[in-house]
């Protein structure tokens, strides 16, 4: 697995538009309307590049009656290997992605934290699985 160097990161931010020349952030890049035009640019071009295929928009959608939460993530999964692909055309290739999900409900008053956080990880290149293991079955 290759180690990106402060400079190669610092390249690839500023290819991504996140970054300036100067290294700082564009100042316009965490505006609500950036925001909100960028995730229709992607979710336009994810939802053209499905019906081109013949396919369908997923959904996220719960697992059952009490999942409130849409946990059942098939959107959000297309949305990251989009991207993906839409990074590795650009030549940027990853290994691995995570992301952190606030879900459930507050365990106290404005709390931060939630009765379901997590963080998820994905990784796309097998390679960097070393190993894996069977979980033991409860023994008295």
């Amino acid at each position: 697995m290759k180690t990106r160097t402060p400079e190669e990161r610092a390249a690839l931010l500023i290819k991504a538009k996140i970054l300036d020349e100067n290294g700082n952030y564009h100042k316009d890049f965490f505006r609500p309307e950036t925001v909100e035009k960028s995730k229709a640019r992607k979710a336009n071009a994810l939802e053209l590049t499905l019906k081109e295929a013949g396919k369908e928009l997923p959904t996220n959608s719960p697992f059952g009656e009490n999942d409130f939460d849409f946990k059942k993530r098939e959107l959000d999964c297309a949305v990251i290997r989009y991207a993906i692909e839409m990074a590795a055309d650009e030549g940027i290739h990853f290994d691995s992605v995570r992301a952190a999900f606030w879900e459930g409900e507050e365990l106290y008053p404005n709390a931060g934290f939630k009765t379901h956080n997590h963080i998820q990880l994905c990784i796309i290149n097998p390679d960097c699985i070393k190993g894996i293991f069977l979980p033991r079955k409860k023994t008295d």
